[in-house]
């Protein structure tokens, strides 16, 4: 059961990279955001990766409470800020205005749920099968 766990939960995060690779080319070629933006959105990328990566090494190691504690907070803060934007208004506003038709709005929510699904529910799992 530990190994669904893990696949669930790098399944999810590994999501991240799809997310990245389908509107990163497009965003930084489009006038419509500023390069201030620009700027921000490569920091973002940078550090997203790097705690996904982290993510998913700590999920491939022995699983005791404290590496869970880690892998449950590093994994909430990859999959968890786009659904704080959504509640904030932020997540799919304008996207027409920079990508057209190439990203459709309603594929955000197809990918960022699932991933969360995933995450909590690999999670859980990992929880239950813990080690001593």
């Amino acid at each position: 059961m530990i190994l669904t766990g893990r696949i669930l939960v790098i399944l999810s995060i590994s999501l991240i990279f799809l997310a990245y690779s389908n509107f990163l080319p497009s965003a930084l070629r489009t006038d419509a955001i500023a390069d201030y933006v620009k700027n921000h959105f490569i920091r973002e990328v940078i550090f997203g990766l790097a705690l996904a990566v982290c993510t998913i090494i700590l999920t491939l190691g022995t699983m005791t409470f404290d590496q869970w504690i880690m892998i449950a907070i590093l994994g909430s803060i990859v999959v968890l800020p786009f659904w704080i934007a959504t509640a904030l208004g932020w997540s799919t506003g304008g996207m027409e205005k920079v990508w057209g038709d190439q990203i459709n709005a309603s594929g955000a929510y197809m990918l960022h749920g699932p991933q969360v699904a995933l995450f909590y529910l690999g999670i859980t799992i990992l929880y239950f099968n813990l080690q001593d």
